[in-house]
């Protein structure tokens, strides 16, 4: 890659591509939506692939995207998340989004 450049984002989650593609050019990932477990196995891989790249994994910033619902009362937000996705159910909301009270 040529030196100087631009900062290079890379965002999705395979794990035989584009982690691997993170590991060798990215100066940040992004992981849209990730469960806490998938989010310590996801960047654990990034991690691998650096070191064997010889890379300091360190130098990757590591961001997500989730959906926030924020309202007065609990079940306001909980009203807000539950119109929102229809890809995702409230359990899976409430698992891979932010849901609270102002």
């Amino acid at each position: 890659m040529q030196q100087p450049h631009l900062p290079l984002l890379v965002a999705g989650k395979g794990e035989q591509v584009t982690l691997k593609l993170v590991a060798q050019y990215a100066d940040a990932c992004n992981l849209t939506h990730p469960t806490p477990e998938e989010l310590i196995h996801k960047f654990a891989l990034i991690d691998r692939y650096c070191e064997a790249l010889g890379r300091d994994a360190r130098e990757i910033r590591r961001t997500i995207y989730v959906k926030g619902f924020v309202g007065a009362t609990d079940a306001e937000a909980m009203e807000q998340a539950q119109h929102a996705s229809k890809k995702f159910p409230l359990d899976q909301q409430r698992i891979r989004g932010l849901l609270g009270v102002s």
